[in-house]
């Protein structure tokens, strides 16, 4: 049967006693042992032999013969069994004629590590916040004006914002050349299709109302839905042309955060 592969990504410790510790805890299983303490002082690691039902005392070194260098030998109590668990069998003869038995990491049959090196780990990629101007519908709004979302918290658009709207992105709304209002997004979902189950129904009904300006979710079905906080009109409504720039056919235009505070600078904070 085929030895499992066990990779060990810790070469900038080749050659300290901390590389063998970390080697033996990830592979102590498979040697039959049971990690129950691991500590600085002598000695470094209290452990059960598993095939034996034994407590053994153990003390790691990157050199086997180090456990005699560092006077471990003459700190033995008589009434413990010693185990040296070491990467580099040099010394080993020298230590197993104290009575103490050393295991070789490096060379233990049982085992099949490969050392490599760490692999790069890339940072998480936190999305940041977006910025985003759409087009405000009255049609879709079922007549409404902007300003009645402020007693709501959900504002539902068939404009898809792309694959992901990150919490803390900043929704400005355009209507008639203008620039309304605002609001900051919390939660955004994107449905593909209508609910058509009574099921379906009722957990989009669930969803939708009564946090939004439609009386009839269901019947009203918008694929976008955003969750906001921080609502605001802007007063007074600042013209689009501040930003050089035109609205774009879809409804749906990103802005970058220098923009955004172009806007900002326009209305009373």
């Amino acid at each position: 049967m085929a030895k499992k592969k066990i990779t060990v990504y810790a070469k900038p410790e080749i050659g300290q006693e901390k590389f063998t510790r970390h080697i033996f805890s990830i592979c102590s299983k498979e040697l039959g042992y049971e990690i129950l303490n691991i500590q600085e002082a002598f000695p470094d690691c209290t452990a059960i032999d598993l095939e034996r039902n034994k407590i053994v005392q153990i003390e790691f070194e990157y050199e086997a013969g180090n456990f005699i260098a560092h006077g471990h030998d003459k700190q033995m109590d008589k009434d413990k069994e010693y185990i040296v668990v070491c990467w580099n069998n040099k010394g080993s003869d020298l230590v197993r004629s104290r009575g103490v038995v050393v295991i070789v990491l490096k060379e233990e049959k049982r085992l099949n590590i490969e050392i490599a090196e760490p692999p790069e780990i890339k940072k998480n990629q936190i999305e940041k916040p977006r910025h985003i101007i759409i087009s405000y519908n009255r049609k879709m709004a079922y007549g409404k004006e902007f300003s009645e979302f402020e007693s709501v918290r959900m504002f539902r658009t068939n404009v898809r914002l792309g694959k992901s709207l990150p919490k803390g992105s900043v929704i400005v709304l355009y209507e008639n050349s203008w620039l309304i209002g605002e609001f900051t997004v919390v939660r955004y979902h994107y449905l593909k299709k209508k609910p058509e189950t009574s099921y379906e129904k009722e957990l989009y009904s669930l969803l939708s109302y009564p946090v939004t300006v439609s009386t009839d979710p269901v019947k009203d079905f918008t694929k976008g839905h955003i969750s906001f906080t921080a609502f605001k009109m802007y007063d007074p409504r600042v013209s689009i042309s501040v930003l050089k720039r035109k609205m774009t056919r879809s409804g749906f235009l990103n802005i970058k955060y220098e923009e955004y505070q172009k806007i900002r600078g326009q209305i009373k904070i």
